[in-house]
């Protein structure tokens, strides 16, 4: 589990399940995690509006009911916690399959006439509060991220209004919020009230100081990148930790895998690390092309002991490392009798 990374009125970090409790394809609502970094606000739909200016042609306001008149896209995407903000070197496993619905914001923008010069779309949210270390404290008005327009141009990313079939749940961003299939959960903007174009990243402390991840670079030694798109990852669900299996008996090795960008495979290790086999990986499918994917591996045990199964997972960018990220291999250890 996440640590707590600073003393907030208000933080909420609820981590319903463990690895070997993901086993539905669809994540059920009561499943998924949340996190509230400033408590969650009380919002209405009634009364809810989203501001949407900046560099734009007709800045515009949208209600709730005119958002709901938009085209509805349904998609089923990973939903994946980043962990600590501060740490980048700390699993935290908790990650979900979600079914989002709601508006393409693709087209919300066409709508208000994005300028050439725009770069980025500054989301904010309704959450605010007090951030402090014990030592210093800091009232951040709201919560905001930034997102490059050229991942909207791609299509897919929501402010969406449904998950699961169902009306947001208050925790996890009602009435509206937004969802960007292919990065870390922290982008996905909930209590969603101001959408603003600009030419240059956003100087909230969610993008300059929490969520950024050390990327040295042009003699830089502090030089710092977003967290931005979810590096390719795996889960083991079954067995679960601590199974005892017997000899000579065969076991499915499974589990679940993803990227925010090509999935090239899963390998599957049986003693910690040393040796791999290839699992068999489920086709992709281009209508939950956002979605994880199961992979599977059958391992028959010659010999009573304990052992170490592993999964990795690579895509374009490389495999998983062993260890030291926030997408570092997952490691279930077993019994044989």
């Amino acid at each position: 589990m996440m640590k707590p990374f600073m003393s907030i009125a208000g933080l909420i970090l609820d981590y319903p399940t463990q690895p070997h409790e993901k086993t539905a394809r669809v994540t059920p609502t009561r499943d998924v995690f949340t996190v509230a970094h400033m408590g969650v606000p009380q919002m209405n739909a009634e009364n809810w509006s989203l501001e949407i200016g900046g560099l734009v042609d007709t800045p515009r306001t949208l209600d709730f009911a005119a958002l709901k008149a938009l085209p509805k896209r349904v998609i089923e995407s990973v939903h994946k916690c980043a962990g600590d903000p501060l740490d980048a070197t700390l699993p935290t496993r908790q990650v979900t399959n979600v079914q989002w619905a709601g508006a393409d914001l693709r087209d919300v923008l066409a709508r208000a006439g994005v300028r050439d010069s725009a770069r980025y779309v500054w989301a904010s949210g309704a959450d605010h509060g007090v951030l402090g270390d014990g030592g210093h404290t800091v009232a951040i008005a709201e919560y905001q991220k930034d997102i490059p327009l050229t991942r909207i141009a791609e299509g897919n990313v929501l402010i969406a209004y449904e998950m699961n079939g169902e009306a947001l749940g208050v925790a996890h961003g009602y009435p509206a919020r937004l969802i960007v299939p292919g990065y870390y959960g922290t982008n996905s903007v909930k209590w969603l009230t101001r959408l603003e174009l600009a030419e240059a990243r956003a100087a909230s402390v969610f993008t300059t100081f929490f969520y950024n991840d050390p990327a040295p670079m042009n003699g830089d030694p502090e030089a710092r990148r977003p967290v931005w798109r979810l590096a390719a990852e795996s889960l083991i669900t079954a067995p679960a930790a601590q199974a005892v299996l017997r000899v000579g008996i065969a076991v499915e090795i499974w589990g679940w895998a993803w990227s925010g960008g090509e999935l090239r495979g899963v390998d599957i290790s049986s003693d910690g690390g040393m040796n791999w086999s290839a699992a068999l990986l489920e086709d992709a499918d281009a209508s939950r092309r956002h979605a994880w994917r199961r992979f599977s591996y059958s391992w028959t045990p010659a010999n009573p002991g304990n052992y170490e199964f592993v999964s990795r997972a690579a895509d374009g960018d490389g495999a998983q490392p062993m260890n030291g990220a926030r997408n570092a291999v997952h490691r279930v250890g077993i019994t044989v009798r």
